[in-house]
């Protein structure tokens, strides 16, 4: 068993027009891939949910700590 640590940039557009492609019961995803270093891949879903909810901690957070929105 091995476990990597990852992380990458998503522009703030991408995250805004796929949030609100967001209708409540829908359930629509954005869907991508990682490669780990040894060339494996595996997919996952974002749901349009998780992006909203998302951006709305980011905006609670900058709002809480007086700092600029996006």
């Amino acid at each position: 068993m091995r476990s990597e640590t990852i992380g990458f940039a998503i522009g703030a557009p991408l995250l805004n027009a796929n949030a609100k492609l967001y209708v409540g019961d829908g359930t629509p995803s954005w869907p991508f891939k990682i490669s780990a270093q040894n060339g494996s891949e595996r997919s996952f879903l974002l749901s349009m949910a998780e992006i909203a909810g998302l951006l709305m901690a980011v905006d609670a957070y900058r709002t809480d700590h007086h700092l600029p929105s996006s």
